[in-house]
C-alpha cells in the first residue's frame, strides 16, 4: 500500500518537473529568438565602424589572376564606399551562446569600379562601371557590453543591385588625350556578376581589416 501510495505522490512531482523543464527551455528559446541587446553603445560602435570606411579601395588581385594578353593591370579600385550607411533597424539576436547584430547597408552616391591597363601599343585602357544602388546585408558578432563592446565581422550577403553601366575609354599614355570611348551595352548580367564577384569578397576583407576576426 505504501509503495502505491508514494507512487502516485511521486508521479505528479515528475509531471510538474517536466513542465517546469519544458516551459525553461521554451524560455531558453525565446530568449535567444528575441535577444535584444540594442542599446547606445553597440550603436556608437557600429557608427564608428561605419566612418571608418574608405573613399577607395584597391582590389585585391588574386594570385593566379592575369588580365587578357596585351594588356597589364596597372590597377583597380572602388570608389565612394564611404557613402554605405545603414538601412532600416539593427536586429540583435544570440545563437548558441553568442551575440549578434545584423543590419543593411545601402549607398548614398553611386559606386564605382575602375579598372585601368596599360597596353603594348601605348595606350592606357580605363573601366569604369558604376552601381547606382547597391544594398547588403552585414553580419557581425557583438563581443563585451557598454563601453567594452566590439564587433567581428561573419558575413556580407547581397540583397540587391540596381542601375549597373560600363564605359571603356582609351588614352594615348603620352598625351594624356582621349582617344575613344565605348558605353558598355553588355548583358546586365554580366555586369552584376563582375560587381558581386569582387564587391562582395572585397568587403569581407576590408571590414576584417577594420574590426578583427574574432
Amino acid at each position: 500500500g505504501g509503495f502505491r501510495y508514494s507512487a502516485k505522490m511521486a508521479f505528479p512531482k515528475w509531471v510538474v518537473a517536466t513542465v517546469l523543464l519544458v516551459l525553461m527551455s521554451t524560455a531558453i528559446s525565446a530568449q535567444e529568438e528575441n535577444c535584444n541587446f540594442l542599446d547606445e553603445h553597440l550603436e556608437r560602435a557600429i557608427n564608428s565602424f561605419i566612418e571608418k570606411l574608405p573613399r577607395e579601395r584597391p582590389e585585391t588581385i588574386e594570385k593566379g589572376a592575369e588580365p587578357p594578353e596585351g594588356l597589364n593591370l596597372i590597377e583597380f579600385k572602388f570608389v565612394n564606399l564611404n557613402t554605405l550607411r545603414p538601412f532600416g533597424p539593427f536586429l540583435t539576436f544570440c545563437r548558441n551562446g553568442s551575440k549578434f547584430v545584423q543590419f543593411d547597408l545601402v549607398n548614398r552616391r553611386p559606386l564605382f569600379l575602375i579598372g585601368t591597363f596599360s597596353g603594348n601599343d601605348s595606350k592606357t585602357h580605363r573601366m569604369e562601371s558604376r552601381a547606382l544602388l547597391v544594398r547588403l546585408t552585414a553580419q557581425f558578432e557583438v563581443e563585451g557590453s557598454k563601453e567594452d563592446v566590439k564587433l567581428h565581422p561573419t558575413v556580407n550577403l547581397p540583397v540587391s543591385m540596381v542601375g549597373v553601366t560600363m564605359v571603356l575609354k582609351s588614352v594615348d599614355a603620352e598625351t594624356n588625350e582621349e582617344l575613344g570611348t565605348f558605353i558598355g551595352l553588355g548583358r546586365p548580367s554580366f555586369l552584376r556578376s563582375l560587381w558581386h564577384g569582387m564587391l562582395f569578397s572585397e568587403l569581407e576583407k576590408l571590414f576584417a581589416e577594420i574590426l578583427p576576426k574574432k
